[in-house]
């Protein structure tokens, strides 16, 4: 996030600026917005740099950049370490069976929970019943086969998957009587380096594993140099004996985003990811169902493929999408819910959100600190700025541009399940999966991709996208007539994708409204050379010219909008006929 230009909330700039650092609460006089805050920020606390958050009750709470790089959280992310047993310095770590622990170097304090701050968990109570319910057999399912079970977690981007692992590791867990640690490879460098870097250090046989080790020891508070010749064997022994694990305790370690160990492999048909899981799990066999791992990744094939061969049972747990009305449940978007029954714009970027967690818990308070404003006085060009604050805080960027234009124009063409990859496009954002297995491109960049369309400087497919929207915005009580307006830019928006071809008209229209003797007929309709497809005309009275205006291509609409029955005339020609 930038904060150059974020500019403090009124109510916090009278009459002084608080801060937040470490637990205390502190006056920064003579700041004005986040810029002034940050210098201010490092010159106080002697920081080489900061980053900071606002929070609802007035004050910027500081996150120590030096400190705060454990797998590369940035804003979001704290640091709460519990210190459960020192040691003296020079004492060796040691554990049980005489096995030398990872290095004979300084004990480090065991940094434990929280390391990522959840700010909003909707229910997933069916998903957290499947878990206590792996967790509670896992000592009779390793004893059928001998080999313990790996538990998944899938979905899309944003889903809810980081929050998933943490409630898992810090309240389901503890709840059922088991230790639980998180770790996660997203987010930069982080232990995806230290992964990769300590690769290089092993051993064939039991190199991922142990280069895990070194990522999970550094999670763990190590210092990086010391932990490169890690064993994970002997890493899960140590973390065992600090965390005062008896034989009838339960280590549960959920690693999220394991997809990111993909991310530096020279040999792109190489699974790393699921290298790594088989190579972790089969040392999560030696202790017999006493250490669990759970893991997440976009993909749920990625995670079953990580127990390939090994006959090895899977379970996976694939997030499901969330109703798109669910920002009506959270409290932590009330200000904008009371702002939706005001503005329909801002009730249509709720709804563009489509329900996805990180839209809306990290997206839409991003976008209000970025312009306070904006709920009490929504402009096109502060809810253009809100959208794109959305799509980069959701990471929904990961597509260039003319791939998106591509992606655009297949999707309208009818012809998007033979020509799209569906599983790819919803792991990257762009396609948004609802319930009842309803896939949609995404509105948010949609939206944003139609932007600023004008009828002289834009494509005919962004101009009535961008026109769909604006009649969309205006929907509401007693506004039942611009409905009309949405239906024939998308149409319109249809017959730009089709690009002129015959199809049966049944397949254009597929609501199932349709007359069953018109349904079947093969039609065609011509493209006007134009941007726009849409002619107005005062009435429907002059039907020679309307009759010419469709033999031509376009959509007709009345100006009067007193046809009964009729609203709009469309250009279809029957190929058949003469």
């Amino acid at each position: 996030m930038s904060l150059d230009s974020q500019q403090v909330p009124p109510q916090a700039a009278v009459p002084v600026i608080h801060v937040k650092y470490k637990g205390r609460r502190y006056r920064a006089p003579q700041c004005e917005n986040s810029s002034s805050v940050q210098r201010w920020v490092c010159e106080k606390f002697k920081l080489a740099t900061a980053e900071l958050e606002y929070e609802d009750d007035g004050a910027w709470v500081v996150f120590d950049s030096d400190v705060d790089k454990d797998g590369g959280l940035q804003a979001r992310t704290s640091w709460l370490l519990q210190v459960l047993e020192k040691e003296p310095a020079e004492k060796k770590m040691r554990v049980e069976g005489g096995c030398e622990a990872p290095s004979s170097v300084q004990i480090p304090e065991l940094k434990i929970c929280s390391i990522y701050r959840v700010k909003a968990f909707v229910d997933r109570k069916t998903m957290l019943d499947k878990v206590q319910e792996y967790l509670q057999q896992i000592p009779s399912k390793y004893k059928e086969d001998g080999k313990l079970p790996m538990l998944g977690c899938s979905g899309m981007k944003g889903i809810g998957k980081t929050a998933m692992l943490v409630q898992i590791a810090e309240k389901v867990a503890p709840q059922m009587g088991k230790k639980g640690l998180y770790m996660t490879f997203n987010g930069g460098p982080g232990l995806t380096n230290i992964f990769h870097r300590a690769l290089k250090h092993k051993s064939a046989s039991k190199a991922l594993a142990d280069a895990f080790a070194a990522a999970l020891l550094v999670r763990c508070g190590y210092k990086k140099d010391d932990a490169y010749d890690a064993e994970l064997k002997p890493t899960i022994l140590w973390l065992q004996q600090k965390l005062c694990c008896t034989n009838e305790d339960t280590l549960v370690i959920c690693v999220d985003e394991i997809g990111d160990l993909q991310c530096q492999v020279q040999e792109p048909t190489f699974n790393m990811p699921s290298a790594t899981m088989s190579s972790v799990m089969n040392i999560a066999n030696e202790f017999e169902g006493q250490v669990v791992f759970i893991f997440s990744h976009i993909k749920d094939s990625v995670l079953l493929t990580g127990a390939s061969g090994s006959g090895r049972q899977v379970l996976s747990l694939q997030l499901p999408p969330l109703s798109p009305s669910v920002w009506k449940e959270l409290s932590l978007l009330h200000k904008w819910q009371n702002a939706a029954s005001d503005h329909a714009e801002i009730h249509q970027l709720l709804l563009a959100c489509c329900g996805h967690p990180r839209c809306l818990v990290d997206g839409l308070p991003a976008a209000l600190r970025q312009r306070p404003s904006l709920l009490e006085h929504p402009t096109e060009a502060s809810l253009v700025e809100a959208r794109h604050v959305i799509i980069q805080t959701s990471k929904f960027n990961d597509i260039s541009t003319s791939d998106m234009d591509e992606v655009i124009f297949k999707w309208f063409s009818l012809k998007q399940s033979q020509t799209l990859n569906v599983s790819e496009l919803i792991a990257n954002g762009l396609l948004l999966r609802l319930p009842g297995d309803v896939d949609v491109l995404n509105p948010l960049m949609l939206q944003s991709w139609s932007a600023g369309a004008t009828r002289q400087s834009q494509t005919p497919m962004r101009w009535h996208l961008s026109q769909v929207y604006d009649a969309d915005a205006v929907l509401g009580p007693n506004t039942e007539k611009k409905m009309e307006g949405l239906m024939f830019h998308y149409e319109a928006l249809l017959r730009i994708g089709l690009n002129g071809e015959e199809l049966p008209l049944r397949e254009f229209y597929v609501g199932g409204d349709i007359d069953s003797k018109f349904g079947p007929r093969q039609v065609r309709a011509p493209l006007p050379s134009q941007t726009d497809l849409i002619v107005e005309m005062p009435n429907f009275k002059d039907m020679d010219t309307v009759l010419e205006r469709l033999r031509a291509g376009w959509i007709v609409v009345s100006q009067e909008q007193n046809e009964p029955g009729v609203e709009f005339l469309s250009p279809w020609r029957d190929v058949n006929s003469k």
